[in-house]
């Protein structure tokens, strides 16, 4: 599900695409979770670049950051999709 990191290249970028690319194409469905934490073990990589990649994803509307009550994928339209 998730592809290798490049360590010569920027984790964040590389972590925001994949998360991406995940949710675009429905491999994460509106309304999953999406936890850090296991993002980051899954890849080998602390939770700051994950956290940074999360952050700019919340900044296209594609995931919903709840303080307190996790991070969720956030309903999209095919419209927005595009």
């Amino acid at each position: 599900m998730l592809d290798p990191i490049d360590r010569s290249q920027p984790l964040r970028d590389q972590i925001y695409a994949m998360i991406r690319k995940l949710i675009l194409t429905g491999v994460l469905p509106p309304g999953g979770t999406l936890e850090e934490k296991v993002i980051a073990q899954r890849l080998g990589v602390s939770r700051t670049p994950v956290h940074e990649a999360v952050q700019k994803l919340s900044d296209e509307h594609l995931v919903d950051v709840k303080p307190q009550s996790g991070t969720r994928v956030a309903n999209i339209s095919s419209n927005q999709v595009h």
